[in-house]
């Protein structure tokens, strides 16, 4: 497992923004009481959190294109005049990260009853009915005559919407059958991303980080074991 020293050098490496939405959290374990994600900088239970605070926020929707730098100059602006709007949004999409892991470890896993995703679904759908609110047609900047839609139009609450966006596109129209996760059980970091290499053989989340020390183990595990034999 790789461990960044913070927000600013974290790899996207998933794919999708709503996927290295999820990613910031290291080692991605399946939620239980026992592996509660910790504040960066924390160890509690050896997770590590890297959205303890908005500006965190705001560091990772810039470096992750959801933001533009003129619009993180603004929402910073806003956030710093009113810190209780900061702390909701950030509340708000940290709600909507753990919501979208559940759905995609209940997909992953290959379960049938919806049952169990039901209450994340409807989170996740009524964030994007909000968003959906604040969002309006305007004629394309560029390329040919057309319109497109501004997702954002409530400064200070861009962020929310456009991952409450990002997410459902993900649900709804990117192939989910490229979706993967780091292996937990060979010391991989469970970080979730879309292999799009030729032939779908991509197992690691980044080779050189856990991909490189799995083998590096792995290596030391037959020479420890060439030791015991001699």
């Amino acid at each position: 497992m790789a461990t960044y020293t913070g927000i600013a050098d974290l790899r996207l490496v998933a794919g999708h923004p709503a996927l290295d939405l999820v990613n910031t959290v290291e080692p991605r374990l399946p939620s239980t009481p026992s592996t509660q994600c910790s504040p960066s900088g924390g160890q509690a239970n050896a997770v590590l959190d890297h959205f303890s605070s908005p500006s965190q926020l705001l560091t990772w929707a810039r470096r992750s294109g959801l933001l533009n730098p003129s619009e993180v100059v603004v929402e910073e602006g806003i956030w710093r005049s009113s810190p209780e709007l900061a702390e909701r949004c950030l509340v708000a999409v940290v709600a909507a990260r753990e919501a979208l892991y559940d759905v995609l470890l209940w997909l992953l896993d290959g379960a049938v009853d919806d049952a169990s995703v039901e209450p994340q679904l409807r989170q996740l759908s009524t964030a994007r009915a909000t968003a959906a609110a604040r969002t309006h047609l305007r004629p394309a900047l560029q390329g040919p005559p057309a319109f497109e839609q501004l997702v954002g139009t409530e400064p200070g609450l861009l962020i929310m919407d456009r991952i409450a966006v990002a997410v459902i596109e993900l649900l709804t129209v990117v192939d989910l059958n490229l979706l993967r996760a780091c292996p937990l059980e060979e010391g991989g970091c469970g970080w979730l991303f879309l292999d799009r290499s030729r032939g779908h053989t991509r197992r690691w989340c980044v080779m050189a980080d856990c991909g490189t020390k799995a083998k590096a183990r792995r290596l030391n595990d037959r020479r420890r074991a060439t030791r015991s034999r001699r």
